[in-house]
């Protein structure tokens, strides 16, 4: 889950 929060600063829509 840590990574998904990391990528959702540079790709909020691709959270998944």
């Amino acid at each position: 889950m840590t990574r998904n929060q990391s990528k959702s600063s540079i790709d909020p829509l691709q959270t998944r």
